[in-house]
């Protein structure tokens, strides 16, 4: 089986999904889009915008400034999930409205 780059992202992000309903998140993936949020969550009334990462990765500080401006917009948090064969999933704050919108 041919394992794409865009196939071994979509599988990650569909973990992220079923780890944020396990924890009674009501969530969507924005699929192919190439945006700057790949998964959409909410819950109790908070939002929470994420976008995954693997491997070495990385987001430019333009497309930081969008997921935070997604997030301000949003009045949610934002956070890049980054998996990474050796350290494992770690998961980095962006933004939070709920800290008097500093990250």
């Amino acid at each position: 089986m041919v394992s794409t780059a865009y196939a071994r992202g979509r599988s990650r992000e569909y973990r992220v999904l079923q780890t944020l309903r396990k924890e009674g998140w009501v969530c969507s993936r924005s699929a192919a889009s190439h945006g700057p949020v790949d998964i959409f969550a909410g819950k109790d009334g908070h939002t929470l915008l994420i976008q995954v990462k693997s491997g070495k990765s990385r987001m430019s500080q333009l497309d930081m400034k969008i997921l935070r401006d997604w997030a301000e917009a949003y009045r949610g948090r934002a956070e890049v999930w980054h998996f990474d064969k050796r350290k494992g999933l770690r998961k980095i704050l962006v933004h939070d409205a709920g800290s008097n919108g500093q990250a």
